[in-house]
């Protein structure tokens, strides 16, 4: 589980989200996506990364660190609740039979990376 330990991390998150200042600000998204591909492989990741995988984290993250479903869906710019509820329903999901061995195998590789000095099977 993602731990915060920064207080007014919402604050900021809400700042930024108002302040509309885009990461990808001035690219095309062609552009925007080789860029976000070549820095998951200069972070040795393998597999297809995409700017909406960005977002997917993001949302994902912040729901499984508690925050509240009406927040993410702000701060994820989502214009109906209803999106923001589906990564919310995947997450609670994931207890089920099935999805539950799959989060435990991903939390293991995930664990086994991070214990081999960062490279990723």
């Amino acid at each position: 589980m993602l731990v915060i330990d920064e207080p007014d991390l919402v604050s900021r998150l809400e700042e930024l989200a108002a302040a509309d200042d885009l990461l990808f600000s001035g690219m095309d998204r062609f552009t925007a996506g080789r860029v976000v591909a070549k820095i998951g492989r200069a972070a040795g990741l393998k597999g297809p990364l995409y700017p909406h995988l960005l977002r997917h984290t993001f949302v994902t993250q912040l729901l499984r660190a508690g925050f509240d479903v009406e927040t993410v869906r702000a701060l994820a710019g989502h214009s109906s609740i209803v999106t923001t509820q589906r990564y919310a329903q995947a997450i609670a999901s994931e207890s089920e039979p099935f999805a539950g061995p799959l989060a435990a195998r991903y939390e293991a590789a995930l664990l086994a990376t991070q214990t081999n000095g960062g490279s990723q099977a």
